[in-house]
């Protein structure tokens, strides 16, 4: 009786393992719609379940991964390459399609930095015939990454767009250690066009970065004009 149980058992491991592989994916599946990957560069990894011809592509643009393998027929893995994360955490989407089905993964990258910024001083009020007013940035963003940064003017009421210029300009000032952390200086060079208006205008320009869970890091230079 033994012996005819485990002659049972044994034929329906192998047909469990027959099943296993030669299961069939008549419609496109995928490991998981939301995938995390550390700071550090590296090779993220995952499956596509489909019989037929498939490709892979990342959506818009992103110069920080790349996908080895774009295309695949059947059950396959798909590898993906990426860069170290410098500043905030970052996320992109990966689709596939096959058979007339398209699947996507989210990809999350976790955070590099965490990025401090400020301006000394945080108002300045620039003069009315539009002189060349430089102000400092002080941030831990180093000058490889300043780049990342972005800007925006929002401008009270009254006069828009006098503002001419917002350029950034590396600090010739040594970095500041302190404790842990490195703070860089950098000047914002600002050109506004005269005042004459016959009233002070203002202004707010923000440099800014937002994360994957959109949470924003900034720092805000209050600007006023004379006239």
């Amino acid at each position: 009786m033994k012996k005819i149980i485990f002659i049972f058992s044994v034929l329906a491991f192998m047909l469990s393992c027959e099943n296993r592989y030669e299961e069939h994916f008549d419609e496109l599946q995928l490991d998981n719609p939301e995938l995390k990957i550390g700071k550090s560069a590296g090779v993220m990894a995952f499956y596509v379940y489909y019989d037929g011809d498939w490709t892979v592509e990342i959506e818009g643009e992103c110069n920080w991964a790349r996908i080895r393998n774009t295309s695949g027929k059947g059950v396959d893995v798909v590898r993906m390459d990426y860069d170290a994360n410098p500043l905030v955490s970052r996320s992109l989407r990966i689709s596939v399609h096959g058979g007339g089905v398209t699947k996507s993964i989210l990809v999350t990258q976790a955070i590099g930095l965490v990025p401090e910024m400020r301006f000394e001083p945080e108002s300045v009020d620039l003069p009315q015939g539009g002189d060349l007013t430089r102000v400092k940035l002080l941030t831990n963003v180093n000058r490889r990454n300043i780049g990342y940064l972005l800007d925006k003017v929002e401008y009270g009421e009254g006069d828009y767009g006098w503002l001419k210029g917002k350029e950034l300009v590396a600090g010739e000032e040594e970095p500041v250690v302190e404790a842990f952390d490195t703070t860089f200086t950098y000047y914002v060079n600002l050109q506004a066009a005269p005042n004459n208006m016959g009233m002070t205008r203002t202004a707010r320009l923000t440099y800014y970065l937002t994360d994957a869970a959109e949470k924003t890091y900034s720092a805000t230079l209050n600007i006023s004009q004379s006239y």
